[in-house]
């Protein structure tokens, strides 16, 4: 009995000890998930377990290290702004306030002011050294230094910008020649503690804009004062996000500058012309650009870019236009959605204007295709697969939050993947059929039939022919003049249809009467409809159109101005060619020729331009003079502003002509140039972005900066002769040419002047300059060849990565140097230059090779030396 008690009693207390124990067991596991534990050793523990973990550990990371260094007083201000905006659900911008750093590129530390950056929590939510989130700030450089080529930039977890995605967007536009932000991945270091990969992206700066390869210009946007506002506030007494004000950026350093104010007030004026739909796509942007611009936003779903709060533009002064700035994009944060229906205001109204909306459409088909796609992955397709893994390999150890986060929008995710099923949602949705909807309903005269179109889809149609009976009809001879402006207009001598208005009002149809000698209202009858995308070049569709069997009775563009036959020139138009004839005249007006045609002007012309007259033409100019008979361009009066030819494909070509008295567009670069608006055109003859060829022309008295500026084209000059010019003589940027028994002389600046170019010169004759006989700069290539320099400051100059190989040549009465080599910019490195069989007229100061440049004469080394570059500018 007794032992019976006690097996008694001991399974009492067993089953209270287990009570007991599961009590604690369930508070235990109820802490740890409050905790987060839980959380955290499941997704450790299943993320170590994932088949690709193991190589994503395995990676090198050779990353550039920053190290950022924040007293701890200034980190205790920056956490303070961020409570504040944590309470408020918004960093507003009136506390952004900047506190005192310094940052390290390897050894050398730099000063610099940093603030907290981003406007919602999701930038700034988790404490910087217990959650494993990385704060966004934003950085500015003191002084001249610059990381990466860059001045100010954010330091932010890659993951406000979708990780790799970005990267590849702004890849993909810098390989269209599109404007973008720079955009990098490093490690950082915080007051010595590891925070892991941070993505370092470019702010709006000058170097961001020379990277670009463009004129130093102006940024402008929209204030995102009523965005924010609307949004978080959600204030039912303020104006639309929309009717926010156009700004500038950095208008201090804008308004320090007369060229940079007077390209500020045009490039904001575009912007409220825009915004009160006073003005077209096409007059307020670079239509190539933004096309390519728009197409490549739309295949990686990066709209977010597009945004009011987040697009920014540059003024381009060459071109007089905006071209948008990649930056904050976000790709595939946005469902895919049309730009032409669902796009931000300024950007649906953009593109009512048929010259964007085409070019958009012509490359959205481009690069949509496979073999474009499979040629941008090949490219880059390696350094994504090291980030991915370096970014992968972070979160191991991380809370679960983060890894369940990233693995979505990183681990599992694939950028080729996300951008082939945009870019075949594109093809299926340029490849539709069903284009248009019609119907046509015959009158009382059987030989007259009224059809009724309206566009079924989202994209601009184009009406290509009418046929009835298997004969075709231009539809455009048959459009109701009752029919409203709203739903189509008229380009290149077709109809093209608006995408579809929400409205099934059937005032929104387009009407045409169609008169013909064919009957169409019996069964035996067709009416045909072809029909393609604007801008599509691969796709047409045929609509067979219902014939009821019954009838019923019932500027600031400052580009425009007169075309040749308008001003007064004698000239014959036909297909397309305008001859000038031979004589004398005089033009008191801009003469603009748009693209889509030729101009040929013959020997022994003379034009005489007023002094506000500008020539500008997007069609390829001919000059066909000859020695005997030359052409010639000048003033009426003291000085005319200059030609300007811009964009063509076909080569222009200019014989024997004489160019002189010219004064310029923009009174910044050009003491006496005129004013037009923010127009800025640094050459008194410009080109760009064309192929040219000048044979036995005279350049002569130029009050200009540059007498001729080539930009981003291809060019040969022979035989041609520039004298009394009051800066640079000839200037090329982003160029590729020869120069060839060409004469400069009295030229108050740089002979010539090369920019990110590859070229050569050969058999000139350079003398009596200002300053450079020839400068090379900015990662130029150039070979000069039995050519005569004599009467300068320097005789060959290669700065700022440029390498520079000079045979053959005669050198004498340089007051500096014949051959320098040095750094200039600080975005830029050291220079070249070599030199073979050239006579000089003294050793001494022969060469001034700056220390980490190089300098060699007949292959033997020049002993380099530490000058400071801009004391050498001062004393010259």
């Amino acid at each position: 009995m007794r032992f019976r008690e006690d097996l008694k009693n001991n399974r009492y207390y067993g089953r209270y000890y287990l009570l007991i124990i599961a009590s604690i067991s369930i508070v235990f596991g109820i802490w740890l998930e409050k905790r987060g534990y839980i959380v955290f050793l499941k997704a450790n523990i299943d993320y170590l377990f994932t088949p690709k973990t193991f190589s994503f550990l395995l990676q090198n990371n050779d990353l550039k290290t920053l190290t950022l260094n924040i007293d701890f007083n200034d980190l205790k201000t920056i956490g303070d702004i961020r409570v504040e905006a944590l309470a408020k659900g918004i960093l507003e911008s009136e506390s952004n306030q900047f506190v005192s750093a310094k940052i390290a590129d390897g050894e050398n530390s730099i000063n610099c002011k940093i603030r907290l950056k981003g406007d919602l929590p999701d930038h700034w939510r988790g404490t910087m050294w217990n959650d494993s989130h990385k704060w966004s700030m934003r950085v500015q450089l003191k002084g001249d230094k610059l990381i990466n080529g860059m001045k100010v930039f954010s330091l932010q977890d890659p993951a406000r910008r979708m990780d790799l995605q970005e990267w590849l967007f702004l890849k993909n536009l810098s390989d269209e020649g599109c404007m973008h932000v720079r955009y990098d991945f490093v490690n950082l270091i915080i007051n010595g503690k590891k925070m892991g990969i941070y993505a370092m992206e470019e702010h709006f700066s000058k170097e961001m804009i020379e990277n670009n390869n463009r004129r130093t210009g102006v940024i402008v946007n929209y204030s995102d004062f009523n965005f924010w506002k609307q949004t978080h506030h959600n204030f039912s007494n303020i104006a639309t996000p929309e009717s926010d004000r156009p700004l500038v950026r950095n208008a201090k350093s804008v308004n320090k500058s007369i060229a940079l104010r007077n390209q500020k007030d045009h490039a904001v004026n575009l912007l409220r012309l825009l915004q009160e739909r006073k003005i077209t796509g096409s007059e307020v942007f670079d239509t190539e650009k933004t096309g390519k611009f728009l197409a490549i936003t739309h295949i990686w779903n990066a709209e977010h870019g597009l945004h009011i709060d987040d697009i920014n533009f540059y003024f381009n002064p060459v071109s007089c236009k905006l071209e948008p700035v990649g930056f904050a994009a976000e790709p595939s944060s946005y469902p895919h959605f049309n730009f032409f229906r669902n796009g931000p205001s300024w950007l649906s109204h953009s593109l009512k204007d048929p010259v964007l909306s085409e070019i958009y459409l012509k490359y959205l088909e481009l690069f949509s295709q496979k073999e474009y796609l499979d040629e941008f992955r090949t490219k880059y397709s390696s350094f994504v697969l090291k980030i991915r893994a370096l970014l992968n390999a972070e979160l191991l150890g991380e809370p679960g939050w983060r890894i369940l986060f990233n693995q979505k929008n990183l681990h599992n995710y694939d950028p080729w993947e996300s951008v082939l099923k945009s870019t075949n949602k594109i093809k299926e949705e340029l490849n539709l059929n069903k284009q248009i909807i019609a119907y046509a309903i015959p009158e009382e005269n059987a030989f007259c039939t009224r059809v009724f179109l309206k566009n079924n889809t989202l994209y601009p149609v184009k009406v290509k022919n009418i046929s009835i009976n298997g004969k075709e009809l231009d539809p455009v001879s048959f459009i109701s003049s009752s029919v409203p402006n709203d739903y189509f207009f008229i380009y290149q001598n077709k109809i093209v249809l608006h995408p579809a208005p929400l409205s099934e009002d059937l005032s929104n149809w387009v009407n045409l009467e169609l008169h013909t000698t064919e009957k169409i209202n019996d069964l035996n009858s067709t009416l045909t409809i072809q029909t393609n995308f604007l801008g599509n070049s691969l796709f047409s569709a045929n609509t067979e159109v219902l014939v009821d069997s019954i009838s019923f009775s019932n500027k600031v563009d400052p580009h425009r101005g007169l075309t040749f036959s308008d001003s007064g020139i004698g000239t014959q138009v036909n297909d397309n060619v305008i001859k000038v004839k031979e004589g004398e005249y005089t033009v008191n007006s801009s003469i603009y020729i748009p693209s889509g045609y030729k101009v040929v002007i013959d020997e022994n012309v003379t034009i005489r331009f007023s002094n506000e007259s500008v020539w500008v033409s997007e069609s390829p100019i001919y000059c066909n003079g000859s020695y005997e008979k030359p052409i010639t361009f000048t003033s009426l009066e003291d000085s005319w502003p200059g030609i300007f030819l811009n964009n063509v494909s076909d080569l222009s070509t200019f014989k024997n002509v004489n160019y002189s008295n010219v004064s310029g567009i923009g009174i910044g670069p050009n003491p006496f140039g005129i004013q037009k608006n923010g127009w800025t055109l640094t050459g008194g003859v410009t080109i760009n972005q064309c192929l040219v060829f000048f044979e036995n022309c005279t350049f002569t008295n130029f009050n200009t900066e540059d007498a001729l500026n080539i930009i981003s084209s291809n060019f040969i000059l022979e035989n041609c002769k520039f004298e009394n010019v009051f800066s640079d003589a000839f200037d090329g940027d982003f160029v590729e040419g020869n120069i060839t028994n060409c004469i400069f002389t009295e030229i108050g600046g740089d002979a010539i002047d090369f920019s990110g170019s590859n070229c050569s010169v050969s058999k000139t004759q350079i003398k009596n300059i200002s300053d450079k006989g020839i400068s090379v700069g900015e990662n130029s290539r150039v070979s000069i060849i039995e050519t005569e320099i004599t009467e300068t400051k320097f005789g060959v100059v290669s700065k700022d990565l440029s390498q520079t190989f000079v045979n053959d040549s005669n050198f004498s009465k340089y007051s500096i140097s014949a051959f320098s080599a040095y750094q200039k910019k600080e975005a830029f490195g050291p220079a070249s230059i070599e030199v073979f069989n050239c006579n000089t007229d003294s050793t001494e100061g022969e060469f001034l090779i700056q220390l980490n440049s190089s300098g060699r004469k007949e292959n033997k080394l020049i002993t380099g030396k530490s000058f400071d570059v801009k004391e050498l500018y001062k004393r010259n």
